[in-house]
């Protein structure tokens, strides 16, 4: 009998690419990678299912063996807590600081002209976050705000949780709240919308996180065997010219795949219980 797998992602894996260009790219590296499965795998077949929330995908990664994830880092943590057996496979490059890792940044911003220069300023004044189970738009900068003593939730008169990203930014470029809560290169993102070329003068980093593992593709499978084929099919696929090229479109820039095999993202569920946050409360806001 042939193998099917399904494949998902979150619908926010970027924010300054077309829904359509991003499962278009999606499915094309899905392509890629079914070409590339050998061995135990070989005919095995990979469904590209439409975007889905990262509790959907957690719940799904759980009850279906044959599933492929690309995730979120905190998505991952929690899926691991509750099943053990999700394994991470390969990473999603970044480039920081001008060097391609497996890590990334989250940072809390600002107007140039709010007049805010210190982390301890920004209490009283307004938030913008992403979603409650977002690592970089919501769970990081809210430890860092915890750490500098300032409470990522009652510390301000105002909090909006926008949905997104390039919500936040919007929102904080546009003066509707004082601080955004995002991802290292938000504020670029945002420079390359029409009308928001300036975004990188209007705006500017107030704060920057320790390194944070980046976003994984992660299995719930039982062979050893198997998950080694997939994790080989996933690096030559992005390996390729095509498949580079689409994971730089769908994954934010992300400059390929790494291999990866510890758990890496254990931290993050550490500053969860720091913020006193369950699972529950951030996974159960859809």
């Amino acid at each position: 009998m042939t193998r099917h797998f399904r494949l998902t992602y979150y619908p926010w894996i970027t924010q300054h690419v077309e829904p359509s260009t991003i499962h278009e790219n999606v499915a094309r590296f899905a392509g890629l990678v079914e070409q590339a499965f050998d061995g135990i795998l070989a005919g095995a077949t990979l469904e590209v299912l439409p975007p889905m929330e990262v509790p959907a995908q957690i719940e799904a990664l759980q009850s279906q063996r044959d599933h492929i994830a690309l995730m979120n880092p905190l998505g991952l943590a929690f899926a691991r807590a509750a099943s053990p057996s999700i394994e991470p496979l390969a990473v999603a490059q970044r480039i920081i600081d001008g060097t391609v890792g497996t890590t990334y940044f989250a940072q809390l911003y600002v107007r140039r002209a709010a007049d805010v220069a210190d982390i301890g300023q920004v209490k009283g004044t307004s938030i913008g976050y992403g979603v409650p189970y977002s690592t970089s738009n919501f769970v990081v900068p809210a430890h860092l705000l915890l750490r500098a003593g300032v409470h990522p939730l009652l510390s301000f008169k105002q909090i909006a949780f926008t949905g997104g990203h390039d919500k936040a930014a919007l929102a904080v470029y546009r003066g509707e709240v004082t601080v955004g809560a995002g991802h290292d290169g938000v504020l670029a993102d945002l420079a390359r919308k029409p009308g928001y070329e300036d975004a990188q003068d209007v705006l500017q980093t107030l704060v920057r996180s320790d390194p944070i593992p980046s976003d994984p593709v992660a299995v719930n499978l039982p062979g050893r065997e198997e998950q080694e084929a997939i994790r080989r099919a996933l690096l030559a696929a992005a390996a390729t010219p095509r498949g580079k090229e689409s994971i730089a479109i769908f994954w934010g820039n992300a400059q390929g795949l790494a291999a990866t095999e510890g758990d890496d993202y254990g931290g993050l569920l550490r500053a969860v219980e720091a913020l006193r946050f369950t699972g529950a409360d951030l996974l159960g806001s859809r």
